[in-house]
This record gives structure tokens, C-alpha cells and sequence, in this order.
């Protein structure tokens, strides 16, 4: 019982994180910014990290 409640939310999780990435990917306003992007979700393993905005990191106060 618990077994199969664990896979499920396993995948479930799996699935929040890869959704997140792709729209925090998606966001990007331009080349620079998504390369700038990629190169956080690429050397960040943590997904809190990223900020699923339309605001690139550097416009942000």
C-alpha cells in the first residue's frame, strides 16, 4: 500500500519538476536570456532556485 503510494507521488514529482523547468525555460525574453537559463538549470541541481517569471534575474530588485 504504501509502496504504491510512494511511486505515485514519485512520479507525480517527477513531473512538477520537469513542468517547472520547462516553463522556466519557456520564459525567456530572448537567446541571451534562455542560454543564461539553461546554464542555471544546468549547474543548479536544486529546482527552488529557479524563478518561473517573464523577468530575467538581472531586471529583478
Amino acid at each position: 500500500m504504501f509502496t504504491e503510494l510512494a511511486k505515485k507521488l514519485s512520479a507525480l514529482l517527477i513531473t512538477t519538476e520537469d513542468h517547472e523547468r520547462e516553463s522556466y525555460l519557456a520564459s525567456s525574453v530572448d537567446l541571451v536570456d534562455l542560454e543564461h537559463r539553461i546554464n542555471v538549470v544546468e549547474t543548479h541541481a536544486d529546482p527552488a532556485r529557479w524563478y518561473v517569471s517573464s523577468t530575467p534575474h538581472e531586471w529583478r530588485i
